[in-house]
């Protein structure tokens, strides 16, 4: 038996409690050009068996593989630190388990790439197939102790109730039902089409009909919940059953509470991200009216949105909602957290009575980055912003990493990618609303020194800033942290001024297709994708005056306008306008202003665009390939369920798993779909990427344009649109061969703070070598070709 492994009968449940451990092989942190001598291995398949006494050379000098024993609490991640550890188990037979492990990265499972749990939670249950003799788990290191068992599951599917989303029950909505989620998991060797879950509750049982549940893996899924005609507040237990295949699990208890409506409460709502259910708390107004403001109140790291909404004291003049962030972590309330943030703002706007114009943002922590996030990303949604213990930036607090150096051409574009994420570059757009930061001078988790370099930048220009250093106070001294009296009264009289009577609007944007207007003025394209646009305009009578910079193509709402323009003198050009129409377009061709038509759909513009991770939205389907090699489909249905186990732990997600074989554009109609392989893998690629595609990913051939790389060990990532829709988007994840095909494996596309251009190609090597690896990346132009001008080769 090898050092580091387990012999176990396959009825035990197994404890992973030895292991080997390699540190200081990964160089990470928030880098879109990551390396890590193991993924390196893994790769290209020549990890062997490592033994204790082993050695790695690395950039960071040699890493050795040591034995390690687990404590009480897990293993000690300080003795594999940027590193790995390395279980092993021998089983008599094969078999199913649900792999139980928390504080890891992720996880490799007999090659096999899974989720990981590296917040802690504890409610990451992966069912895995496990077979006959040696099976490995070669964990990624993450935060605290590391800690995995195995829990036999034969095969078929199981409740699990630890991961919930459920709302709160109203007593004033006895007699309905609402809609709530749990986890199945799916342990056997097929996908499950047919189940049912019964939910039993206060005399009624409801069926719902659940999606898909692919084989070897979990899924969160929704189903209606019963609202007892009796409903009085306090404490009820819903009962579960699922039924597939003539088979019936065991019932799960599930708690659920009974509110009044006047009470601080939990609401469910289906996302157009993916289509999931997720939730929103509320803390309502105690007199609502429509001359109520609503306030948008995003919560700090760890943090429940139902536990921020319990902070305020219910107020009669305003009504408070909370978001989630997709997770108490999830996403820095950036990209899906920003979108999340604004779903739950559309929704509250259509649901709670209030005075338009009194719409407030606030968050503390890394809400207070929130605030400013997205406050500076959409100016004109808000009256006034409250960030508190905010930081500003990945780049100021959060341990963003440059992929390269700044002369270097791909690492440059690959750091332009995530342009949206400077805070510093939208502060002007702090102009349009009033400001109030709140921080402790003893804050030991944000230091304050973050809002004090706001206030040094904003009192620079801004005329309604008001900032309040709280002596004495840490990071959190109670719910004042939040709910601030001063910050509140500065907040009552604040209001969104009506965009027909604004006269100046100043405004800039990262990306049209993330943030596009501000009042009367759309910044609808581009001369350079992802960096900074701006434009400064002012109303002089019936002309409108002003400056651009970087901007392709621009809109302006005249029919919105308490008078009507009939000129417009723009870069030092005076253009005539038509005195009919709601809009006015206007098109920048070689340096010359032109008003014309609308830019075409098929081109970029606030309803599609760049950058690839833009595309994982509009209820987006992952397709893997089913027309390759046993290999290549075996990797294809590993890292489309992988993407989606990590979908699922951070944004609280689920995404239908569909074979190429079935994925028809009348079933993805209206949805962004991610296609992973090649076209000789995934029959799927081109049915759904435009045929006017520059870029092709087959077997053995890698093309953009009229370069090609020829060869294994290629992948690539691109975005690009859907055929046929003029919104849609696909995005291609694969590569030439197996080898360039893990090599996405670990692409970090879904993680704050990270971003790749439009299309990027990596070269054989890239574990190894990081972003010297990279033979080119890029942005499209706006009309969807290859841009010499925004692409970089090696």
């Amino acid at each position: 038996m090898a050092l580091g492994s387990t012999l176990v009968g396959q009825a035990e449940p197994i404890v992973l409690d030895r292991g080997l451990a390699i540190p200081r092989v990964t160089v990470a942190g928030r880098n879109a050009a990551p390396t890590d001598l193991i993924a390196d291995l893994l790769v290209r398949n020549r990890l062997g068996t490592p033994r204790a006494g082993e050695k790695l050379a690395s950039d960071r000098g040699e890493a050795e593989w040591r034995e390690v024993a687990a404590g009480e609490q897990g293993f000690d991640q300080r003795a594999f630190q940027s590193g790995y550890l390395l279980c092993t188990v021998d089983l008599p037979s094969e078999g199913t388990y649900l792999l139980r492990a928390s504080g890891h990265g992720m996880v490799y499972v007999n090659g096999e790439p899974r989720g990981g749990d590296v917040y802690g939670y504890g409610y990451l249950n992966l069912p895995v197939a496990l077979r006959e003799g040696r099976n490995t788990f070669l964990f990624s290191a993450g935060r605290g102790q590391l800690a995995a068992k195995l829990v036999p599951a034969p095969a078929g599917l199981w409740l699990d109730v630890s991961d919930p989303t459920v709302p709160d029950l109203l007593t004033s909505e006895a007699g309905s039902s609402v809609w709530a989620a749990v986890v199945v998991q799916n342990t056997g060797a097929s996908a499950v089409r047919d189940a049912v879950l019964e939910c039993a509750l206060g005399g009624r049982t409801l069926r719902t009909r659940l999606p898909a549940i692919p084989p070897i893996a979990a899924r969160k899924v929704p189903f209606r919940v019963p609202v007892p005609k009796d409903a009085k507040p306090g404490a009820v237990q819903a009962r579960l059953t699922l039924r597939w295949d003539g088979r019936k699990s065991e019932a799960q208890s599930l708690p659920l509470q009974v509110v009044l409506p006047k009470q601080v409460h939990r609401r469910a709502f289906f996302s157009s991200i993916d289509g999931s259910l997720q939730y929103y708390a509320v803390t309502p107004s105690q007199k609502p009216g429509p001359d109520n403001a609503l306030v948008l109140s995003v919560h700090g790291a760890s943090v429940e949105a139902i536990s921020q909404a319990r902070a305020y004291r219910p107020k009669d003049w305003l009504t408070l909602v909370a978001a989630t962030n997709r997770r108490p972590y999830g996403f820095d309330w950036e990209d899906w957290g920003r979108m999340d943030a604004l779903e739950v703002l559309g929704i509250a706007k259509r649901a709670y009575p209030h005075d338009p114009s009194r719409v407030i943002l606030t968050g503390h922590s890394m809400g207070g980055h929130g605030t400013w996030h997205i406050g500076l990303t959409h100016p004109d949604l808000f009256a006034a912003i409250g960030p508190a213990a905010g930081w500003i930036s990945f780049r100021t607090y959060a341990g963003l990493v440059d992929p390269g150096k700044p002369e270097d051409p791909v690492a440059s574009l690959l750091q332009r990618a995530g342009t949206p994420s400077d805070t510093l570059g939208l502060v002007r757009n702090a102009l349009h609303y009033g400001v109030y930061i709140l921080h402790g001078d003893a804050d030991e988790t944000v230091p304050v020194t973050e809002a004090r370099r706001m206030r040094e930048v904003l009192s620079a220009f801004h005329p309604d800033l008001q900032y309040c250093e709280k002596p004495g106070g840490s990071h959190w001294w109670g719910d004042d942290s939040v709910d601030w009296p001063e910050m509140f009264a500065f907040f009552q009289n604040k209001r969104i001024p009506d965009p027909a009577k604004v006269s100046r609007v100043e405004f800039v944007t990262a990306n049209p297709a993330v943030s596009s207007r501000s009042n009367w003025v759309e910044v609808l394209q581009q001369e350079r994708c992802l960096e900074f646009s701006s434009v400064v305009f002012e109303r002089v009578g019936d002309r409108i005056e002003g400056t651009t910079s970087n901007v392709a193509a621009l809109a302006f709402d005249v029919g919105r306008m308490d008078e009507r323009p009939s000129s417009l003198a723009i870069d030092g050009q005076t253009l005539r306008l038509a005195a009919k129409g709601a809009r006015a377009f206007l098109l920048k061709t070689g340096g010359v202003w032109r008003v014309t038509g609308q830019p075409a759909r098929w081109e970029k513009g606030p309803h599609r665009g760049g950058p690839l991770k833009l595309a994982f939205q509009r209820h987006m389907a992952f397709v893997f390939g089913t027309s390759g090699t046993r290999d290549e489909n075996a990797w294809s249905f590993a890292k489309a369920r992988y993407d989606a186990e990590q979908w699922q732990y951070r944004g609280n997600g689920a995404v239908d798993l569909i074979p190429d074989t079935e994925a028809t554009a009348e079933r993805l109609k209206g949805r962004n779909v991610i296609l992973y392989g090649n076209e000789r893998t995934n029959v799927a690629i081109r049915r759904f990427v435009d045929p006017k595609c520059p870029i092709r990913v087959d077997r053995g051939a890698l093309a953009v344009g009229d370069r090609a790389w020829r060869g294994g060990g290629y992948s690539a990532l691109f975005a690009y649109p859907k055929a046929g829709e003029d919104e849609g988007m696909a995005v291609v994840v694969g590569g030439t061969d197996v080898v360039g095909m893990r090599q996405t494996d670990r692409l970090p596309y879904l993680a704050p703070g990270i971003a790749y251009p439009d299309w990027t190609v990596f070269g054989p090597g890239y574990w190894r070598e990081g972003v010297s690896a990279i033979p080119a990346t890029g942005f499209f132009g706006n009309d969807w070709r290859l841009d010499p001008s925004q692409s970089a080769w090696r």
